[in-house]
């Protein structure tokens, strides 16, 4: 396959993005669409590996005040990519993403305060921004929120920050707990033959598409309004983002490789309330003129039936470097 040009307009990436970022809120970020699509123009060389590359990419937009590029910039900071290791600095760009309104960069703030990375300890300021991250829609903060205040006695505050993580943003982990509870009282349901076939019919279609290199494909089976969590190699910090951004983030990739390869490992079915979840690995070999990356996405994906097929509602790419 040949790579397609890779430039600030007129690609086949930024028509995509022009059209399908017009309503979505990281559009409203400053910069609007234009400096969405360089985020993802960056996403797509930090995938490859590229990370001076990428970190030059993100830190100009940041200081533009895009508060998406201000969380990534952190993320490499703390993790040392493309830059020097420096966890104040990182500290100093997530709070400057979380005072932007980025409720991830809320999360990592909160998180840093509590384990003292860039920072002493101080559980205070720690819960101020998990609870202002949870109050702003945060799933993953929701979840610590809940699950601190749980264990500290207030179970009935901690459970229902519990069930909106899980209810609203789908939340694995808040999902077992609540699975678990149901469980101990003898209130559990398991995935029917016809879910099943259901389920993995839907997945054969994504993987199709992903070996055909074909976003929209990829994301055909993800309803509009699906909670979209992604977490890139090596980051502690997860993206949140919308159905048309997950499309997007697959044409970046796509338009950075010469070859690729994707395989899906075995799928294991737990049956919830309402739906069912569905966790896998998924192994990326990516060629590009600038070298080869091999990756392996730990998918978490909630289906629901409707009609006789399975829909996306949520979703939680979790990427990593493979063994």
């Amino acid at each position: 396959m040949a790579k397609l040009p890779f430039t600030r307009a007129g690609t086949a990436v930024g028509l995509i993005l022009a059209a399908s970022l017009s309503g979505s809120a990281l559009a409203n970020e400053r910069g609007g669409t234009s400096a969405m699509i360089e985020v993802y123009e960056a996403y797509a060389v930090y995938k490859m590996g590229r990370f001076d590359e990428a970190f030059e990419m993100y830190k100009e937009l940041a200081e533009r005040g895009v508060a998406r590029a201000m969380l990534n910039v952190a993320h490499m900071y703390a993790q040392g990519e493309g830059v020097e290791q420096d966890r104040e600095r990182a500290l100093h760009w997530y709070t400057r993403g979380a005072e932007a309104g980025d409720t991830t960069s809320m999360l990592e703030t909160g998180e840093a305060y509590r384990d003292g990375r860039g920072t002493a300890v101080d559980t205070e300021e720690a819960d101020r921004w998990f609870r202002r991250a949870a109050e702003s829609g945060n799933s993953e903060a929701q979840w610590i929120w809940g699950e601190s205040l749980y264990n500290a006695g207030d179970r009935s505050e901690g459970l229902e920050w519990i069930e909106r993580s899980a209810r609203d943003g789908g939340h694995g982990e808040a999902r077992r707990f609540l699975s678990a509870l149901r469980a101990e009282a003898g209130d559990e349901r398991r995935v029917s033959d016809t879910e099943r076939s259901a389920l993995l019919a839907a997945q054969q279609r994504i993987d199709d598409a992903a070996r055909n290199l074909d976003p929209a494909g990829i994301v055909a089976p993800i309803r509009d309004d699906a909670r979209i969590r992604v977490r890139l190699p090596n980051s502690s910090g997860w993206d949140e983002m919308d159905r048309s951004e997950l499309q997007a983030l697959w044409q970046a990739t796509f338009d950075q490789i010469d070859d690729y390869r994707y395989q899906r490992g075995d799928v294991e079915l737990t049956a919830v309330e309402d739906g069912i979840v569905a966790t896998s690995r998924i192994r990326e070999d990516l060629d590009g003129a600038d070298g080869s990356r091999r990756l392996e996405i730990h998918e978490t994906a909630e289906f629901r039936m409707n009609d006789g097929q399975a829909e996306i509602h949520r979703l939680e790419l979790d990427i990593r470097e493979a063994d």
